[in-house]
């Protein structure tokens, strides 16, 4: 259960984060366009036709919409965390009610599972130079990989299947 409040954080702190920088980005790129637009403007004025028959290249810009996709599953959208935490709550509840092996197999390949994404988290965002929701991955991660290692020795005490 604490994996599952962790990720819903790590999720809406990355949302508010690219929201911030998005904006910063935003806000730059006007900026930038303005002052190239003034050194364009002063460079016809001064008589300085120097290049002003080559093309401008426009720098190519990140798409900040796209969805941000790992091993294939878009891993912020609200349906893929909201399914998360329903699988993991519905895993833990059913574990403490009815101990039965299967269930506690299911949990520990869904748990290996979610550690693999988290994984693949971690790294997105040390690339992105986000370490401190790199570590909070990290943290999911961790919480992920002992829940899979506690379901499975309730599996080898477990009632019958």
């Amino acid at each position: 259960m604490v994996a599952a409040a962790l990720l819903v954080v790590g999720v809406s702190t990355e949302d508010s984060q690219s929201e911030t920088g998005k904006a910063v980005h935003d806000e730059t790129a006007e900026a930038t366009g303005s002052d190239k637009a003034t050194e364009l403007a002063a460079g016809s004025e001064s008589g300085d036709d120097a290049g002003a028959d080559e093309p401008v290249a426009a720098e190519p810009e990140p798409d900040h919409d796209e969805e941000e996709r790992l091993l294939g599953v878009d891993v912020e959208s609200p349906a893929a965390v909201t399914a998360a935490v329903i699988v993991s709550l519905g895993l833990a509840v059913g574990l403490w009610l009815r101990n039965r092996r299967w269930l506690a197999i299911v949990s520990v390949g869904v748990g290996v599972v979610f550690a693999v994404f988290d994984i693949a988290e971690i790294r997105h965002q040390l690339e992105e130079s986000h370490t401190g929701i790199a570590a909070l991955a990290a943290v999911v991660a961790t919480a992920h990989l002992a829940a899979a290692v506690t379901a499975g020795l309730s599996a080898s005490a477990a009632g019958p299947p």
